[in-house]
């Protein structure tokens, strides 16, 4: 993903929604004791 966001050409970066969906998937595979309020407002 990092990766993908920093692409060269601005085409193959990846939108917004796109990231918010991969990061989504990313929270949920993890172990549910992550402190995810220390990354919400």
């Amino acid at each position: 993903l990092t990766q993908q966001c920093w692409a060269a050409d601005m085409n193959q970066r990846p939108h917004f929604i796109e990231i918010l969906k991969r990061l989504e998937k990313i929270k949920e595979n993890l172990p549910s004791d992550h402190h995810w309020h220390l990354f919400t407002s």
